[in-house]
């Protein structure tokens, strides 16, 4: 009977040793993959809609953008806005929980000191797959710039920041997942709805 228990003990220490070894296999699998880049979506439609104030205007390149208004009535007639936004180009593979730093370049140019309040911003983050730029969910990850900023920004009310700028953000992507798992990473416009999709696989 004693020997029966002592087999079955080992029996017990085997498979356990086992089932440590698979998953320290699996998870060493893991960490060795990195996260690929597998497709770009470019969404150009803006959901910026004119009205009998303000008409607005976007041109779409990947990687490099640009979003403005014109006032058409009141005080403000005849002023006008438009920022222009140029991102480097995302890396192909990106390693689990890799600090990324994108440049954004932000390019104001008025056909004179706009008056009235306003701002234009980009963006960059990580986020789930399948978004339209702009829209986040629960897994977003921002990125932010030296001073903690989380976006690159022209603000138009009376002119305060209206000269060129190249400003460094830095995001870091997600970790480790289960081969075929997805991350995306995002940048647009703020508000105008339009923007690319990097979707990166972990492989």
């Amino acid at each position: 009977m004693q020997k029966r228990a002592t087999e079955l003990f080992l029996g017990l220490l085997f498979f356990s040793q086992c089932a440590f070894l698979v998953s320290a296999e699996i998870s060493s699998k893991n960490k060795s993959g990195a996260w690929i880049l597998v497709n770009i979506i470019d969404d150009n439609a803006t959901s910026m809609k004119n009205n009998n104030i303000f008409t607005n205007k976007i041109t779409f390149n990947r990687g490099s953008m640009s979003a403005g208004w014109s006032c058409i009535s009141g005080s403000a007639k005849g002023e006008a806005l438009t920022v222009g936004f140029t991102w480097d180009t995302p890396p192909k593979i990106i390693q689990a929980g890799e600090l990324l730093q994108i440049k954004v370049s932000v390019a104001p140019k008025a056909n004179r000191k706009p008056t009235l309040p306003g701002m234009i911003s980009a963006f960059v983050y990580f986020d789930a797959p399948g978004l339209e730029p702009g829209k986040t969910t629960s897994k977003v990850v921002s990125f932010f710039d030296s001073k903690g900023g989380s976006s690159s920004k022209c603000t138009s009310a009376g002119g305060k920041q209206m000269s060129n700028i190249d400003v460094v953000v830095t995001g870091k992507a997600f970790g480790a997942a289960k081969q075929g798992e997805k991350m995306s990473l995002y940048y647009g416009v703020y508000g105008w709805g339009f923007g690319s999709e990097y979707v990166y696989e972990w492989q």
